[in-house]
């Protein structure tokens, strides 16, 4: 009965006969369920399907956005971008509607590194100005300060960044990652000082997510490394893991990268040590584990003991989900085993 009475509604509502609309909304539900069991292309083409059995701009609008999204799973980008321009070009479409569409669109670019196309389909949405809802704006900023950043253009990225941060009504996720990455663009200037005051101000800023502060000081470690700081690097990195003292993750990444600057430090020992510590953590992915390991045994060969960095290197071979990258490192160093031994 509930069933009757929302067709017999809404296809008044949309100069839809009760038959019609059934007809759409038994394509919509096809869309639905075929998107619940993963059948991306089955689902997206019932979603075109029922675009083309309703009047109504607001069911064409979400049935395109769900197709869109469906052929953006089945990695079909250029059907999900066609699906996406379908929503600009429908006749009493809102401007909301129209820059979600494009900031679909341009985010679908930015991930698959179609970076000029990202930056030229995300500019249309910020030059949509305050006639957009602020959200939709902030996100632009967002996508568009990553794919200029990915281009190395590290000032129109910043100020990307900084314009999203403006946004007193948006997004806190948006808003908090914005100052973050708006920091790390003078890290990536190599503008050392200027990044690390940056990053202690989003550190010291308690009203910024506990995530994006322990990464904002992890990053002042990587500043200091990468100036050759190590010392200053491994507290930092330490400090990383007290302010998100609930996460594991954090806590092994800080033993991770203290591995790394000790390596640099050129005290292998402790580099070692920490190693393979970090190399046990399930939760920092097969690759991580890999790359400890490979670490481990390039500096057991710097220690000059070919024996144990055989073993380590081993390790990375027995890994079965790590990444073959690591695996043919290895074996590149494995050959280092049976030759004199590296120089420190």
């Amino acid at each position: 009965m509930k069933l009757v009475v929302l067709i017999t509604l809404t296809a008044a509502s949309c100069c839809l006969s009760a038959a019609e609309y059934a007809d759409y909304f038994d394509a919509k539900i096809a869309g639905i369920n075929a998107g619940r069991k993963k059948n991306w292309q089955e689902s997206a083409t019932a979603y075109l399907t029922a675009v083309k059995l309703t009047k109504d701009v607001n069911d064409k609008v979400y049935c395109l956005n769900q197709a869109g999204q469906a052929w953006r799973n089945a990695k079909k980008y250029d059907k999900a971008i066609e699906a996406y321009r379908k929503i600009t070009e429908q006749k009493n479409v809102t401007i909301d509607q129209v820059a979600a569409a494009n900031l679909r669109t341009g985010d679908i670019q930015r991930t698959s590194r179609k970076y000029p196309e990202a930056i030229k389909s995300l500019n249309k949405v910020v030059a949509m100005g305050e006639k957009i809802h602020p959200n939709i704006r902030l996100q632009a900023y967002y996508y568009l300060g990553h794919s200029l950043l990915s281009t190395k253009k590290y000032k129109e990225a910043r100020q990307a960044f900084l314009n999203g941060e403006k946004f007193p009504d948006g997004s806190k996720y948006y808003q908090d990652n914005c100052k973050f990455y708006a920091a790390n663009t003078y890290r990536y200037e190599k503008k050392y000082p200027k990044a690390i005051k940056e990053f202690y101000a989003i550190v010291n800023d308690k009203s910024i997510d506990v995530k994006t502060r322990a990464n904002a000081m992890a990053h002042v470690g990587y500043s200091l490394r990468e100036t050759g700081k190590y010392p200053e690097a491994i507290k930092a990195f330490s400090r990383a893991a007290k302010i998100y003292s609930n996460s594991n993750y954090y806590k092994n990444y800080a033993v991770y990268n203290s591995a790394y600057s000790y390596y640099l430090w050129k005290k292998y020992k402790k580099a070692v040590e920490l190693y393979l510590k970090a190399a046990k953590f399930k939760n920092l992915g097969a690759n991580n584990n890999a790359n400890s390991y490979l670490m481990a045994g390039i500096s057991y060969l710097r220690l000059k003991d070919k024996v144990k960095a055989k073993e380590c290197l081993e390790k990375v071979k027995s890994l079965k989900d790590a990444s073959s990258y690591y695996k043919k490192k290895a074996d590149s160093y494995l050959k280092q085993c049976k030759q004199p031994v590296m120089k420190k």
